[in-house]
């Protein structure tokens, strides 16, 4: 799934770029939100779901800077780009 969204990413066509930022930015939520869950419930900043997960947000953070470095066309796509990396 890394290898397809990254490629989506940068990808020419700017209705994929939407779309794969767009899902940057609902993965990128969903984490958040373990996060906050796991600090409300007493369990520290570090989810379950983590443990597993440093690489892949590497990953995937360089690459939506990438994206962002390259966005020019897109308006919306940068805005899911920068708002999928305030929740990383």
């Amino acid at each position: 799934m890394t290898e397809m969204l990254i490629a989506s990413l940068l990808h020419p066509d700017a209705t994929v770029r939407t779309a794969s930022a767009n899902l940057a930015f609902n993965i990128a939520a969903v984490l958040q939100k373990e996060r906050v869950d796991a600090v409300k419930s007493g369990r520290g900043t570090q989810v379950d779901s983590e443990m597993d997960l440093g690489d892949w947000e590497i990953e995937v953070i360089t690459a939506v800077i990438e994206a962002l470095d390259r966005e020019k066309d897109n308006e919306e796509v940068g805005m899911y780009l920068f708002k999928s990396l305030h929740h990383c």
